[in-house]
């Protein structure tokens, strides 16, 4: 017969053993949580293929816009100056002709939407060159494209169809975002 002291450190044990085994079991059925929108990563538009694939999940259907973003030191001028001509001009002039096109970005776009087994394409836009759209004190962004994305799990695949030098030294991102106020 065991003593009090005994069964104490086996009830002890049985229930340590009992709650690891909970904790494991919640831990291993679980997948990794993806990411939402606002995403960004980084990206190397300098080499020609693939430059971005990653997935997220999207828990409010709304129209999310694309866009690639282009850095610069906030408030270094020279630097500013000079991703703007890499970049192309933010504007156009009277005859709407870009005052600056700059260097195209010939890329594509492909958003599969994942389901059980497999994934669907939901989405894809080849563009030769982003219209560059704006800037803000550290960046140009090009807007690459938006649509509509129903409540979900996605992968992204961005490829980049020239190997471009000029953009080796400039920081590059691609961002999914969405406006502050939906209409």
């Amino acid at each position: 017969m065991l003593n009090s002291g005994k069964r104490v450190s086996v009830f002890s044990a049985l229930c340590m053993l009992i709650a690891l085994c909970v904790l494991a079991s919640c831990n291993f059925g679980n997948k990794p949580k993806l990411p939402k929108p606002p995403f960004e990563t980084s990206i190397d538009l300098s080499r020609k293929g693939v430059v971005a694939d990653f997935d997220i999940r999207v828990t409010w259907r709304r129209v999310y816009y694309f866009e690639l973003r282009f850095g610069y030191p906030e408030g270094d001028w020279t630097e500013k100056e000079r991703v703007r001509k890499i970049v192309g001009d933010y504007g156009r002039d009277k005859d709407n002709n870009l005052i600056e096109p700059g260097i195209l970005t010939p890329v594509k776009l492909m958003i599969f939407k994942k389901q059980a087994q497999n994934e669907q394409i939901v989405y894809q836009k080849t563009t030769k060159d982003p219209e560059t759209v704006g800037f803000s004190s550290s960046a140009f962004f090009k807007n690459l494209s938006y649509c509509d994305l129903p409540r979900g799990e996605y992968r992204f695949v961005l490829e980049s169809f020239a190997q471009l030098q000029e953009y080796e030294s400039i920081p590059t991102s691609f961002h999914v975002t969405f406006p502050a106020f939906p209409k």
